[in-house]
């Protein structure tokens, strides 16, 4: 059957305790909360399994089936491509109507044994960087190229930032970046982040 793992209720942020970063007019950061995560793995192995859940997954979703590393939607409904055969939704809607909408159409048109759905809500911390300098911000930390002509609007790599295993999507519009990382790791991402804004700082 399509698999769904069971949901935790609702848990206090990891970046509850987390120091005011330093004010900047060229670079922001802040937790984006209320948000579902669900991740979603094909079983089966091999492309013709991924390509029919990745177009059950746009398909019930109304976007577009993102290419590697990339996502497609908006900050209220996105679908990234995280691995050969596993996406992670992010959305606005409640998880379980948003779980349940999912296993349904996946199981109706593919079948039960299909893939699994994994509720990541309460297991990832979102940090946002914004503003003119985020790319500088992350230089500092992540050892990939942040030039946009290798990392445009859109894209979603999974990197390192310093030695934090990170999810990093590039907003559709360029001017900012998302990171998801292990939740116990969040306030330790945002400690660094925050030290990494300070030559940014306003005066």
């Amino acid at each position: 059957m399509v698999e769904r793992a069971q949901m935790a209720p609702p848990r206090r942020s990891a970046l509850a305790t987390a120091e005011a970063a330093p004010v900047s007019g060229r670079v922001a950061i802040a937790e984006r909360t209320g948000l579902a995560l669900l991740q979603v793995a094909a079983f089966g192995g091999g492309t013709l399994a991924g390509d029919l859940v990745a177009d059950r997954l746009a398909d019930v979703l109304g976007l577009p089936a993102p290419a590697p590393n990339r996502a497609s939607g908006t900050d209220a409904l996105a679908l990234h491509a995280v691995g050969p055969g596993r996406w992670l939704i992010v959305s606005a809607e409640p998880i379980e109507a948003l779980t349940a909408r999912i296993a349904a159409r996946i199981a109706d048109q593919i079948g039960v044994d299909a893939a699994a759905l994994v509720d990541l809500s309460q297991a990832r911390s979102v940090v946002r960087l914004t503003g003119p300098a985020w790319r500088d911000v992350l230089a500092k930390g992540v050892r990939i190229d942040l030039h946009p002509r290798d990392l445009p609007p859109g894209s979603s790599v999974q990197t390192l930032f310093g030695r934090l295993a990170v999810t990093l999507h590039v907003l559709p519009g360029g001017a900012g970046a998302d990171l998801f990382v292990y939740r116990g790791f969040g306030l330790s991402l945002w400690d660094m982040l925050a030290d990494g804004m300070r030559e940014f700082g306003e005066d």
